[in-house]
């Protein structure tokens, strides 16, 4: 498991409010209804002229509350923002508190092309609703599978993903052109070091416009309010984050390029 069930995402440096949280339902390209949480900026955050916005990939347990409130912390820097749920083709509607033992067959079961659609059915409704930059930002699990946008959404802007698995991106990374950030804990049960650096190389290597940050010391799942010792290594991955999406906002040419 990723962030606990009480956890809570660190305040953004220089956050301001967020206009509104809703929950909402998406439809992926194959007629899947799934859930969503939208939150929507008091001010939207531009860069070149540009607005930028955020499609949220959970953990392994899908659209919990962390994420919900991950949500509405991007909101309050300006993003308009998208937590999606993976489990609409498997389970119904509610909340998504399972354990490790119930979510693992599940996740297992997680289709990259599934996942792809439904980060598009997310990133679509943004770009409807002015976004002219899409981002992905994912934790463990949504981290891989944010990483992975890279090599299944060229419309994307950039791809984020804090404590992913190399070996589940390995296979993508000779189709992979979106910028990533890829931001890792040096003490994370899941992925060593020498994976993390190991990536890095491989993405370099295959000509990847990537930024790889590993965090020495730190364990899986850092990025919590609750994380008194980390508070600097938090304040420090949501100034690179914010510097990612200004960044690659200000460099679209056009709506959905």
């Amino acid at each position: 498991m990723c962030h606990e069930t009480d956890a809570q995402p660190p305040r953004p440096p220089g956050a301001g409010t967020a206009a509104q949280a809703t929950d909402i339902h998406l439809t992926s390209a194959d007629g899947t209804v799934f859930m969503g949480r939208k939150a929507d900026p008091a001010r939207a955050r531009h860069a070149g002229g540009r607005r930028a916005a955020v499609v949220v990939l959970p953990d392994m347990r899908g659209l919990h509350g962390f994420y919900k409130a991950f949500a509405s912390r991007l909101a309050e820097t300006g993003l308009a923002a998208i937590a999606i749920d993976y489990y609409g083709r498997v389970l119904p509607d509610g909340p998504r508190e399972g354990t490790p033992e119930e979510m693992f067959p599940l996740v297992m079961g997680l289709q990259a092309e599934q996942v792809a659609a439904d980060v598009r059915a997310a990133s679509d409704l943004l770009r409807a609703e002015g976004a002219d930059a899409v981002f992905t930002l994912g934790f463990c699990v949504g981290g891989s599978h944010s990483w992975n946008q890279s090599a299944f959404d060229q419309s994307l802007a950039g791809c984020i993903g804090f404590y992913g698995r190399p070996d589940d991106c390995r296979p993508y990374v000779d189709r992979m052109s979106v910028p990533m950030l890829l931001l890792g804990a040096g003490a994370d049960f899941m992925s060593s070091p020498e994976d993390f650096h190991a990536f890095d190389a491989e993405l370099g290597a295959a000509g990847v416009e990537h930024t790889a940050v590993l965090y020495d010391g730190l364990p899986h799942a850092f990025f919590d309010s609750s994380a008194d010792d980390h508070r600097q290594e938090c304040d420090d991955a949501w100034h690179r984050v914010l510097h990612f999406i200004d960044e690659h906002t200000a460099q679209r040419q056009a709506v959905g390029a």
